[in-house]
């Protein structure tokens, strides 16, 4: 799904399909909300909850987009899954670092790591 500012890719992961890929690509801003929701919200409500989010395509991310992806990762662990990241800009890491979603998040280097770690859960 494309907007303005961000375009949303959902595939498998490869070897795990009970694992989803939700690929960033572009700018994650306040007007990009509505877009993610109509792709992830409805995945997350129809049982597909070990989601990592792929952001290795991901340049910018503003607080209110940060807010949503708490929100997901609450609705998943809510239901027995996870969310986890991988592929974090270091502009963007820091960002996740300041605000303590560091802490929080599940964040990872790679895909592997990502995958990796839900099989090791």
């Amino acid at each position: 799904m494309a907007d303005e500012s961000i375009d949303i890719r959902v595939t498998p992961a490869p070897g795990d399909s009970s694992v989803k890929v939700v690929s960033l690509v572009g700018s994650l801003e306040a007007r990009s909300i509505s877009a993610i929701n109509q792709v992830v919200l409805p995945l997350i409500e129809t049982g597909h909850v070990r989601l990592v989010f792929d952001c290795t395509e991901l340049r910018y991310v503003t607080s209110p987009a940060l807010g949503i992806l708490i929100n997901y990762f609450k609705k998943t662990q809510a239901r027995g899954g996870d969310t986890k990241f991988f592929g974090l800009e270091e502009n963007i890491l820091e960002i996740f670092r300041i605000v303590g979603l560091a802490r929080t998040f599940d964040i990872h280097p790679t895909l592997d790591a990502a995958l990796g770690a839900f099989r090791r859960a």
